[in-house]
């Protein structure tokens, strides 16, 4: 058997690599997935959640607990945006809420305390620092005999000194600002959800609304992305909720008024590329009458034949 060498020239070599250059020097393409249907039937699983206050002075995202409402396995995840909770994000429905739970989110570290003392040489204070301070605290001198004020120092979120400015003879009550404000957050629905990968499969009660949300990935604009969601072809609209700088996922309710089946899907554009999410089949179940039509005008005696369609829950 010959083994044949073939020396290929500049030109020829330079063709081979081309392909490769041009596809390193491609723009990259968005891909988008429909990845929840929350079902909003009202007891089951924690399908929505909103931030009512989102605080301050937060250096690391807080830990949210849900307790109450009859269920268990909820797990939530807070995100933070300039020292504030922006976003909770459900990574467990949990099952078997009968009720609204309470959410309670981690106050933003802890308060520092001091202890003022009268000496020859002024008043000095003893200081346990506390944690999480991104600024000096106000710091309130109340009681003892005198008068003055107080400043605090703080290095490495921690409260490390109070400097008392002023006469006093008998000590201050000192009191020191909290690091920041804790947020707060509130299930907003209950519900049945339905989470990647689901089999492209999701159902609910005919009437019932729902929550689409879709996720774009492989671009980061600035603006954010823009989600259209559509049901069997038709425009339902474009998301609801509002981008964060480098896009977020796209969310919108809807309730269908008769049982069947339906086709979801979502196009999504980050300004400059398009895609369209894979289809997801949504079984809206119940039953409806399709003959005779509503005000159908029947004769006196007169017997009647009643039709209807049944739509059965998702398989599997």
């Amino acid at each position: 058997m010959k083994t044949i060498f073939r020396i290929l020239g500049a030109g020829a070599s330079l063709a081979l690599l081309a392909p490769q250059t041009t596809r390193a020097q491609q723009e990259p393409l968005i891909g988008a997935d429909i990845t929840s249907i929350a079902v909003l039937s009202g007891i089951g699983s924690v399908v929505s959640v909103a931030v009512s206050a989102g605080g301050s002075g937060y250096a690391a995202a807080p830990t949210v607990t849900v307790s109450g409402g009859g269920g268990t396995g909820a797990v939530l995840r807070a995100s933070l945006t300039g020292g504030a909770v922006t976003g909770i994000t459900i990574v467990d429905a949990g099952t078997g809420y009968t009720s609204t739970p309470t959410i309670t989110i981690t106050a933003p570290g802890t308060t520092a305390t001091g202890t003022a003392t009268v000496t020859a040489n002024g008043t000095t204070v003893a200081v346990v620092g506390g944690s999480g301070y991104v600024v000096a605290p106000v710091v309130t001198l109340s009681g003892g005999t005198g008068s003055g004020t107080a400043t605090a120092t703080v290095a490495g979120g921690v409260v490390t000194a109070i400097t008392i400015t002023g006469t006093y003879t008998v000590a201050p009550t000192v009191s020191i600002a909290p690091p920041g404000a804790t947020a707060t957050a509130v299930v907003r629905n209950l519900g049945d959800m339905f989470t990647t990968p689901f089999q492209n499969e999701s159902s609910g009660p005919v009437g019932t609304a729902i929550n689409i949300t879709a996720n774009a990935y492989g671009m980061f604009p600035v603006g954010g992305f823009t989600y259209r969601f559509f049901v069997n072809g038709v425009a339902l609209g474009d998301s609801v909720n509002s981008q964060p700088p480098g896009g977020g996922p796209g969310i919108i309710g809807w309730a269908p008024i008769q049982p069947g089946a339906y086709l979801l899907t979502v196009v999504v554009s980050d300004g400059a590329h398009t895609v369209t999410t894979l289809p997801i089949r949504y079984f809206a179940t119940g039953t409806a009458i399709i003959s005779p039509v509503d005000r159908t005008l029947v004769p006196d005696g007169s017997s009647v034949v009643i039709q209807a369609t049944a739509t059965p829950p998702r398989s599997g």
